[in-house]
């Protein structure tokens, strides 16, 4: 499935995805334009993402941060950037997309009391510890 179907399937239903939705969505943000650079030009490239104008590529950006475990101090930098935008991707703020990464990475606990912050990162815990991948 592509992200962009995932999307108007959310979009359509006035549905965020949850827990059953999370690995599609992983998968399909992770998936688009990778190129299976994992050395410092990944980085940059994860970077660029991070600081793209695109909101769905900050996300995308942010999903590989949890995906490849990155947490190199520019790239932490820039997601920690994020956590105060209010652009809605895929019905969930990019801010809440980029705390949940910091919480789920363990560089930054999440200590508000924003319930969609906290079901988020309870749902993307689950998905990672489903798929053995704690960090």
């Amino acid at each position: 499935m592509k992200l962009r179907d995932i999307f108007v399937r959310n979009h359509k239903l006035n549905q965020v995805p949850h827990l059953e939705h999370l690995s599609e969505s992983i998968k399909a943000v992770t998936d688009c334009g990778l190129n299976g650079d994992r050395n410092y030009m990944g980085n940059k490239r994860i970077i660029d993402k991070l600081t793209s104008d695109g909101a769905l590529f900050r996300c995308q950006g942010i999903l590989e941060c949890i995906d490849k475990d990155i947490k190199d101090p520019e790239v932490i930098n820039a997601v920690s950037q994020l956590k105060d935008d209010k652009v809605i991707v895929l019905g969930r703020r990019v801010s809440t997309w980029a705390r949940t990464a910091l919480d789920v990475l363990g560089v930054e606990a999440y200590i508000g009391d924003d319930e969609e912050v906290l079901d988020f990162i309870r749902d993307m815990k689950r998905y990672l510890e489903q798929n053995d991948r704690v960090y």
